[in-house]
């Protein structure tokens, strides 16, 4: 409950953070992906320590590669089958992890607009006028 509270502040740190300027989303990207890095580490983690702890949460999950390999395949929402969630505590986990990924993953393609409209726009207003090149 913690990491997810802490997870939870530092995305919407960061968020806020865009959209009070959005104009400087170059930084912006380096920011959400230092949340991805920081969700998919506490999610490999957490699915580890899990099924360590309450064995058979997972099935195909042993090692810690296969929890990361796991945090990757949701946040990429592939989703393989190999590994899966079983257990009902597996189960909320990977339900948070997606609803935090869906919030990066549509973070990301909106700074990622924004930047593109940005330079269209500046690029259409550095264009002499009557559209000639």
């Amino acid at each position: 409950v913690v990491g997810v509270a802490g997870l939870i502040w530092l995305a919407r740190w960061r968020v806020r953070r865009y959209f009070r300027d959005p104009r400087a989303s170059s930084g912006r990207i380096n920011d959400v992906l230092l949340v991805v890095c920081v969700v998919v580490t506490f999610f490999a983690l957490y699915y580890y320590v899990l099924e360590q702890r309450a064995p058979g949460q997972f099935d195909g999950l042993h090692t810690r590669t296969d929890a990361l390999y796991y945090t990757i395949v949701t946040l990429g929402t592939v989703g393989y089958g190999d590994v899966h969630a079983v257990g009902p505590a597996a189960k909320v986990a990977t339900m948070v992890q997606v609803v935090f990924d869906l919030g990066v993953i549509g973070t990301l393609i909106a700074i990622g607009t924004s930047l593109i409209v940005r330079r269209l726009d500046e690029a259409q207003r550095k264009s002499p006028p009557g559209g000639a090149d």
